[in-house]
């Protein structure tokens, strides 16, 4: 009930796909190699604790025909050859729990984010059909989000 306590994983996976009709081999949209995930929570006093976690992976391949040239997007012949940039994100929580009689309050305040990760995601793109160049390929995933609640158990 007192003091450091966490856990740390990691896995790594490859998934492959043939396409028997033309012979094409291709990572598989899922195909995220490294995965990493740690938390770390320490508790202060028997009532206030702080906690972290953090997560990391190599990301998926950009589901598709696509290819980067010079920083922009373009249509490719390749499927799934290109990947999301890799991703990151720690978020932190402090707390601290009031007891009322049978009532348990816990006051939060957390951080999501809290590296500003410049973390990114898939998006359906547009395409320009004259000069094969993508636009909106990647979307911006969660921002810096701080937040405070309450947790009333009873």
């Amino acid at each position: 009930t007192g003091g450091l306590n966490g856990w740390i994983s990691y896995s790594l996976g490859f998934n492959r796909y043939t396409d028997r009709s033309t012979g094409e081999r291709f990572d598989g949209d899922f195909d995220q190699r490294h995965t990493f995930n740690a938390h770390l929570s320490y508790r202060l006093t028997g009532r206030m604790s702080v906690a972290a976690k953090l997560r990391a992976g190599s990301n998926f391949p950009l589901a598709g025909y696509w290819e980067n040239r010079g920083g922009s997007y373009f249509v490719s012949a390749v499927r799934n050859g290109e990947r999301i940039p890799a991703y990151r994100r720690l978020d932190v929580r402090g707390s601290r729990t009031f007891t009322a009689g049978r009532t348990r309050l816990t006051l939060f305040v957390e951080l999501l984010n809290a590296l500003g990760s410049d973390n990114r995601r898939f998006n359906v793109p547009s395409v320009n059909t004259r000069t094969g160049q993508v636009t909106g390929l990647l979307e911006q995933q969660i921002p810096r989000v701080p937040s405070a609640g309450l947790l009333v158990e009873f």
